[in-house]
């Protein structure tokens, strides 16, 4: 593919003049990642994911915001592309511990984890797991995680889509459920 060649000599030049631990090398093997994806070059995909992570580690420590988008994606490969939950979801509490830690609970990027961890148990048929999860990105998105009690039509909705992501979320778990 001819855009895999152009964005691996990007990324040569960039280890060349910037060096193995440096901040715009991780982010080019990221991009590497994603372009081999999208060619079905899954465990290139995979490498270059986790180059970038050990890169960021590097630079700028265990903990650092830099590294949650790394993780998440490397989180969706396994889920989405190599349907391997576990590791998956290994990625996703690894991200979500950080934005915790340096975001806070009610960051949007936290209440996509959560979302993310919910679909991989849904995936393994884990729904017990699942709708705690899927509970917490409610919790940030709505105020609650029961409409049942607690719906406002007056509410101001400032993520509709992904409130709308996170309602369709329990109605699967609530129908697997039998509920």
């Amino acid at each position: 593919d001819l855009s895999a060649t152009y964005f691996e000599e990007a990324q040569r030049i960039k280890e060349e003049n910037l060096g193995l631990d440096h901040p715009d090398t991780a982010v080019g093997y990221s991009n590497l990642a994603q372009i081999h994806i999208l060619n079905e070059d899954y465990e290139a995909a995979l490498s270059n994911y986790e180059r970038s992570i050990k890169v960021r580690e590097n630079v700028y420590g265990s903990i650092h915001p830099n590294l949650i988008e790394p993780k998440i994606s490397l989180g969706n490969l396994y889920s989405q592309q190599l349907n391997q939950q576990k590791k998956a979801r290994v990625q996703y509490e690894s991200a979500l511990a950080i934005a915790l830690n340096r975001l806070g609970e009610n960051h949007p990027q936290v209440t996509d984890i959560y979302l993310q961890l919910s679909n991989s148990y849904i995936a393994d048929s884990m729904y017990t797991e699942s709708i705690g999860y899927v509970d917490h990105a409610l919790e940030n998105l709505y105020g609650s995680y029961d409409f049942k009690q607690s719906f406002d039509p007056e509410r101001t909705i400032t993520d509709p889509v992904s409130l709308l992501r996170a309602i369709i979320i329990k109605a699967q778990i609530l129908s697997n459920r039998g509920e």
